[in-house]
């Protein structure tokens, strides 16, 4: 069965290096970027089946790297940031986010909502393919 692939961009390595060894500790193909220009770079080259998004980056913020995602993708996108204003929640779910995490978080939290959109995408798939 193939694993699914998540690309995690957050500027804080620790929190991309804690979030890949929960995530792969799920099962899932993980991948890190500590900065917009490397996530569209690796955007670009691989096709990955979930994006967790912080939205203050280096180079490209998370907004406009979810804007270019949702021109050409509906990859799911969590958006896992410290901005917590109800301004900045309602413009991230607006502009494409499936979900909006705000930091502090819990890791438990986290898989949880990534287990929760995987299942509902294969709870999808299945109906559609009459199962």
């Amino acid at each position: 069965m193939k694993r699914l692939k998540v690309l995690v961009v957050d500027d804080e390595k620790s929190i991309t290096d804690i979030c890949k060894i929960y995530l792969e500790r799920e099962g899932y193909e993980v991948y890190i970027s500590n900065d917009g220009k490397d996530a569209l770079e690796k955007l670009s080259r691989i096709e990955f089946d979930m994006l967790i998004l912080d939205l203050m980056l280096p180079h490209y913020t998370g907004e406009e790297i979810t804007k270019k995602v949702r021109e050409q993708s509906t990859v799911p996108i969590i958006m896992l940031t410290a901005k917590q204003s109800e301004e900045s929640k309602v413009e991230g779910l607006f502009i494409g986010a499936d979900d909006y995490i705000t930091k502090p978080f819990s890791l438990k939290e986290l898989v949880a909502r990534v287990n929760v959109i995987f299942r509902r995408m294969r709870d999808y798939n299945n109906k559609l393919n009459g199962f």
